[in-house]
């Protein structure tokens, strides 16, 4: 039997990263994502009409429930509003910061793969020293 915490404005969070936070503290915070996330990937934990209106839930599951997937839709669909938002009122340079800033995202974490790989094929002490002394060649890139 599940037991279901239908969560206020001054109730502690409970799990993962913000066990002692209230949701409060995380509406201050804007931190809409991350209660959106819990909303979606929690069995157990439900939050009252009004917060879930102010973290845009606007897909509702049933509770005890979950939908993960749920979460990346309504992440991915503010995102596009902001950015047409932004478009529509005439910032085009703060519209295209937070593309660019997305895709230097991408670029980084698309390095940070490629530096990865690369630790991945370090060569042994043994195998450095033969070959500065001459015994193996080593293809280095």
């Amino acid at each position: 039997m599940i037991t279901l915490r239908i969560l206020t404005r001054k109730s502690k969070i409970g799990v993962g990263n913000y066990v002692n936070d209230t949701v409060q503290k995380l509406l201050d915070n804007k931190m809409y994502p991350t209660l959106r996330k819990l909303y979606y990937t929690y069995e157990a934990i439900s939050f009252q009409d009004d917060i879930l209106d102010e973290i845009h839930a606007d897909i509702r599951i049933d509770k005890p429930g979950i939908k993960p997937e749920a979460a990346k839709i309504m992440d991915e669909k503010l995102a596009s509003r902001r950015i047409a938002a932004l478009f529509h009122t005439g910032h085009d340079k703060k519209a295209m910061g937070i593309i660019n800033h997305n895709r230097a995202k991408i670029r980084h974490k698309e390095r940070n793969e490629q530096i990865k790989q690369r630790n991945r094929e370090r060569l042994s002490k043994g195998q450095l020293q033969a070959a500065n002394h001459g015994h193996i060649t080593i293809n280095i890139e």
